[in-house]
């Protein structure tokens, strides 16, 4: 009588098979393609280098410079550091928690996670992976915020780079734990929230004394830092070994929507994926009945709505420091450009109503109102949001009130336009770019938004009186609010 045996085969040969095989199918490509691609990876290189480089460079002199017209007072300084950092590594949890941070498409998932192979050694190149790019975006971070404290530029990238290694290490060994999910993101938003007091205290003229460390305090730092992240790697391979297939294909339904919301220039894919997540994270949501009936019904649809998904529009209130910081730094035109910009954002975040009409003619058809009343329902909270923005920038930025109604209006007009999102992008008509072939309306449908913001908000963001800073928006919101959609 046979007796199955089951025999665990090495993850190094595979690996290596692997790699041959794609290394064959590989060489099979012509070389004008391989050429294309290398030509475009190349290009994409000196894009970032010759452009965004000098930009960084010349933002980071003017911020650290010291006195002058529109530059940041010496004593702001230092808490901004400390709110980047603060932001930086909060953003930096929420990323990795969202993404995995080890991923595998579904069919590795199948074929091979499946197989009789040690499945933290097939994981571990992608792991190691994950910690590398994170470490590297950790130093970049870093090294921004040693600048701004004026630290050593070495000393400031390796500790930023050591603590991102550290976060993606730990991030890894909470991966498929719901407990440990949500720490990830608690702990990201708390950390991230941190940076609002740090920055109001620099701004009501709160002493925050940057830490100046010493050589062998930095050297006590950065290694009791490489000791933590070292003890972490150790443990990675029991972590790995534990993940399940569902928790890493998870992750590649979100690289998934961000290759196509580059390749659609559509960002929502990307919303749509975490919206699933987040639904079937919460398993069951309770039903309850609306109050009021007709426009009170669809309105109070709205705040139940933005109550659930809140941290879009608490993050924009907490934002509104950035008014302050900017009228602080810049004067008047950079509190007036903030909060156009911090009101349009709380504004978007709580027209998730506003976004599903738009979008779903047969929703829309079904309701009894027309399409001016459906807009003007789900328009409350949105312009509730706006106002709320604009009226407590006003107040930590001393300007009057008056500036928070016009906030309010290119708020408004702003998510009408992108309500219904950008047009399609017809990709059988292409046109030629230094970048190769690129689809027409690739760029144009970007600007769908914008357009009407930055058009209207010329006579407020230059200093135009009330009356005339109001006539564009409101023309842009009567225009907007009346216009037919077609309804399939």
């Amino acid at each position: 009588m046979a007796t199955a045996v089951s025999v665990e085969l090495p993850a190094r040969a595979v690996r290596k098979h692997l790699r041959k095989t794609r290394r064959a199918s590989s060489a099979a490509r012509p070389v004008t393609e391989v050429l294309q691609d290398l030509y475009i990876g190349l290009f994409g290189l000196v894009l970032v280098s010759v452009m965004v480089a000098p930009l960084a460079r010349s933002a980071l002199k003017d911020v650290v410079a010291h006195g002058g017209a529109g530059h940041v007072p010496h004593a702001l300084v230092p808490d901004l550091g400390l709110a980047l950092a603060l932001v930086a590594a909060g953003t930096g949890l929420r990323a990795l928690q969202l993404i995995g941070p080890v991923i595998c498409d579904p069919a590795r998932a199948t074929w091979l996670l499946a197989s009789p192979v040690s499945r933290s050694g097939l994981l571990g190149a992608a792991a190691g992976l994950a910690v590398v790019g994170t470490a590297l975006s950790g130093a970049v971070a870093g090294l921004a915020v040693g600048l701004l404290l004026s630290w050593p530029a070495v000393g400031s990238a390796v500790v930023g780079g050591l603590v991102a290694a550290l976060l993606s290490l730990l991030a890894t060994t909470l991966q498929g734990r719901s407990w440990g999910a949500a720490w990830l993101r608690r702990t990201g938003d708390v950390l991230a929230a941190l940076a609002v007091p740090v920055l109001v205290a620099g701004l009501v003229g709160v002493d925050a004394e940057p830490p100046s460390p010493s050589e062998r305090t930095a050297l006590l730092v950065a290694l009791a830092l490489g000791l933590l992240t070292a003890g972490c790697a150790l443990g990675l391979r029991r972590a790995l070994a534990r993940l399940r297939r569902a928790d890493l294909v998870a992750g590649t339904g979100l690289a998934t929507g961000l290759r196509a919301t580059v390749t659609a220039l559509d960002g929502s894919f990307v919303a749509e994926t975490l919206r699933l997540r987040r639904l079937l994270e919460r398993g069951e949501v309770g039903s309850k009945p609306l109050r009021g009936n007709g426009f009170s019904a669809l309105a109070w649809a709205d705040v139940r709505r933005a109550w659930r998904a809140r941290r879009g529009w608490l993050a924009a209130i907490a934002a509104t420091t950035l008014v302050w910081a900017a009228d602080d730094l810049y004067g008047r035109l950079g509190a007036a450009l903030a909060m156009v910009l911090v009101a349009w954002a709380g504004a978007g975040a709580a027209a998730a109503g506003l976004r599903t009409i738009s979008r779903s003619p047969a929703l829309s058809r079904a309701l009894p109102f027309t399409d001016a009343d459906l807009r003007a329902a789900h328009l409350v909270v949105p312009g509730a949001v706006a106002l709320v923005i604009g009226e407590i920038g006003c107040v930590l930025a001393s300007r009057p009130g008056w500036w928070a109604v016009i906030a309010t209006l290119l708020a408004v007009a702003g998510v009408l336009r992108t309500a219904g999102g950008r047009p399609d992008i017809r990709w059988e008509l292409q046109a030629t770019s230094p970048m190769g072939a690129l689809p027409v309306g690739a760029v144009t449908a970007y600007l769908v938004g914008p357009d009407v913001v930055v058009l209207a908000a010329l006579p407020f963001v230059f200093g135009a009186d009330p009356l005339l800073s109001s006539l564009l928006p409101l023309l842009a919101v009567a225009v907007l609010l009346r216009r037919k959609s077609r309804r399939a």
